[in-house]
């Protein structure tokens, strides 16, 4: 978590080895946190949950340079409109998840009938078990902006990527099932709406977008936009890096326009919650 004084996020404990290697999470591990950091509260605060899923790490990893390239607009941007920051990205709460180095665990069946049991009926066992996907959600649920980083692995999602949303997409808890509603009994929580997500993605492939001739092919942006909408986010950016397996020039056009892409959408969100003329008068900035 990145507060007031400094400039660094800081990566959050990882579910699996809370969970397995150490024994039980703290269940009171985010009331807390927000109990005692005062950078945690307030309107003009915008939290941001980056999600990483590639397996490469550093600068072998096309997805997550997109993602640093967002963040560093982003601060930029905040810190210009903004002179009593001092230079300082005071506004901005970061919370990372790296799936790709530290993958959450499977769902099972005795997850899902953890999941499906009352609160109040639950054993310790169930309770224990439903652990790593309390900590997800409360992460989810502090964001209003999920930044998502994703390679596409044999057309779809990381195994990892997948076991997150498994993970998260929870009922009574970030979606609800109601027959009443008739053949879409499924609806997000009131409270899991309003968010942002921004799908960034590296392909070794290219056509995947509609119309284009691998479209059939992608099982991986439709199935995280599906997915997405009932975790409350239809407010969806993507964009992607293609031709990464024939490392020409079409693919260093690619990777050049995604970088671009992503200072401008970064520049424009940042500018629209801090800097915009609605905002104490604020001009935007360029980049």
């Amino acid at each position: 978590i990145m507060g007031k004084n400094t400039n660094e996020p800081i990566l959050l404990p990882s579910s699996l080895s809370l969970k397995f290697a150490h024994g039980p999470i703290r269940s009171q591990y985010f009331q807390n946190l927000q109990n005692n950091n005062p950078n945690m509260t307030g309107s003009r605060t915008t939290t941001i949950l980056r999600i990483d899923a590639s397996v490469r790490g550093g600068d072998r990893s096309l997805s997550r340079a997109l993602a640093d390239k967002f963040l560093e607009a982003w601060r930029s941007t905040n810190t210009a409109c903004r002179p009593d920051n001092d230079g300082d990205d005071k506004d901005t709460i970061f919370l990372v998840r790296d799936v790709g180095m530290n993958p959450p665990p499977f769902i099972s069946e005795n997850f899902i009938a953890a999941a499906f049991t009352p609160k109040e009926n639950r054993t310790v066992e169930q309770q224990e078990l439903l652990q790593a996907s309390d900590e997800l959600i409360a992460e989810f649920k502090r964001a209003d902006i999920v930044l998502l980083t994703t390679p596409m692995y044999n057309y779809g999602l990381p195994a990892s990527l997948k076991a997150w949303f498994d993970m998260v997409i929870r009922v009574d808890e970030t979606f609800t099932f109601d027959l009443r509603r008739g053949d879409r009994p499924l609806a997000p929580m009131d409270d899991s709406g309003n968010k942002t997500l921004v799908l960034l993605t590296s392909t070794g492939e290219f056509g995947f977008a509609k119309g284009g001739f691998n479209e059939l092919s992608n099982h991986l942006v439709p199935h995280i936009r599906t997915m997405s909408h009932l975790l409350g986010m239809d407010d969806v950016h993507h964009i992607g890096i293609e031709y990464q397996e024939f490392r020409d020039d079409r693919h260093k056009s690619s990777k050049a326009e995604a970088l671009e892409g992503v200072v401008e959408l970064a520049t424009r969100m940042a500018n629209r919650r801090y800097c915009s003329k609605d905002r104490d008068g604020k001009k935007e900035v360029r980049h």
